[in-house]
């Protein structure tokens, strides 16, 4: 099915309105959790947060460089005074986008009720 390249996932596809087709396959792995393999399902949750920096904001960033809106090298406080809180006021654009800004990698449990 999947060759081995991944343990499994959740396909949905859906036109904005309402869902067309779902399917799960597979099944999460010991190293994920640790009490045995237990299959995903149409409700599985994944965490997406690499994969929006690199799907959605790094193409968006670019498109505002492309148009000279802001600079990669710009401060973060220079679009967000407040980021620059508790240490974190040299962080530029660029380190957000390559990960070592120094922020920590995981949001604390639990997570917010949101969308």
């Amino acid at each position: 099915m999947y060759n081995g390249a991944f343990t499994g996932g959740v396909l949905r596809v859906a036109n904005g309105t309402h869902n067309i087709y779902t399917q799960s396959f597979g099944h999460f792995t010991n190293s994920q959790i640790p009490y045995g393999n237990i299959p995903f399902t149409n409700e599985t949750l994944f965490d997406l947060a690499s994969l929006t920096k690199v799907t959605a904001t790094l193409s968006c960033i670019m498109h505002l460089v492309d148009k000279g809106l802001i600079n990669v090298d710009d401060l973060v406080t220079k679009y967000i005074p407040e980021y620059g809180n508790h240490g974190k006021e040299g962080t530029l654009i660029r380190n957000l986008l390559l990960h070592n800004a120094g922020l920590l990698p995981d949001y604390p449990s639990p997570l917010p009720d949101t969308k």
